[in-house]
């Protein structure tokens, strides 16, 4: 574990092009992560409920914050497993997942090599389940004729946005805006909570512009999920 000040930061107390002072190592608040592999990438969640971690073995392990540790061992992560390939961005939602059907819980998008994205619980009695797969383009279940409704291509980045309500996927050199229904919750029908926890639709597909400057693919995306925006931060394979 690391710690470091962001006081320093706030008053100006660093000065430009200069080192500040040396991050603490702090050993009692260590994790071991992942035995033998590489930590590819780390997250919080907003309300700092939760600490995610990416591994090499393509699986993310959650801590539920703060760390409490029993006869001096460090606390064991939820394991999320499911993803055939990398996983390659992280995305936690804004709030917990009432207005969404999701039982309460947070929620956590990822977005892999495998050409899916999926949805997980964080909490609850789902917690490191897996409620929804992102893997066609314009809705879930696969249709009788595949052209209507082809199979994602490369997802490079998956996002929440406008307070959890819609999700944002960049796929090749283009967006897809998606609307989605957890049934979590709905104890109306058991047919369809025992069916599936979830279904998706694609509400608008946005392209990058037909020009040399626009690249050829969107690899990032940042969204403002805090408001109920449809603002989005596109970088593409332009530089730009």
């Amino acid at each position: 574990g690391l710690g470091g000040g962001c006081g320093g930061l706030a008053d100006g107390g660093y000065a430009a092009g200069k080192l500040g002072p040396a991050l603490e190592h702090v050993p009692d608040a260590a994790l071991v992560a992942y035995e033998g592999l590489a930590v590819m990438d780390l997250r919080f969640t907003p309300q700092a409920t939760h600490l995610v971690a990416v591994g090499s073995d393509r699986t993310a392990a959650v801590w539920r914050l703060p760390l409490t540790r029993s006869s001096g061992s460090a606390p064991r992560p939820l394991a999320l497993t499911g993803h055939q390939g990398d996983i390659i961005s992280l995305s936690p939602s804004l709030s917990d997942s009432h207005s969404t059907g999701g039982g309460g819980c947070p929620l956590l998008l990822t977005s892999s090599t495998d050409q899916t994205v999926r949805l997980w619980s964080l909490g609850g009695s789902h917690a490191g389940h897996e409620l929804l797969c992102f893997d066609r383009l314009k809705a879930s279940g696969r249709p009788m004729h595949r052209e209507e409704n082809p199979k994602l291509e490369q997802v490079q980045d998956a996002q929440f946005m406008c307070l959890d309500g819609a999700i944002v996927l960049a796929t090749g050199n283009r967006l897809g805006i998606y609307r989605y229904e957890l049934h979590m919750q709905d104890t109306s029908d058991d047919i369809k909570r025992l069916q599936r926890l979830g279904s998706y639709k694609c509400c608008g597909l946005l392209a990058l512009p037909r020009e040399p400057t626009a690249g050829h693919s969107i690899v990032a995306v940042a969204t403002s999920n805090a408001v109920l925006s449809g603002t989005l931060l596109v970088a593409s394979s332009s530089k730009r």
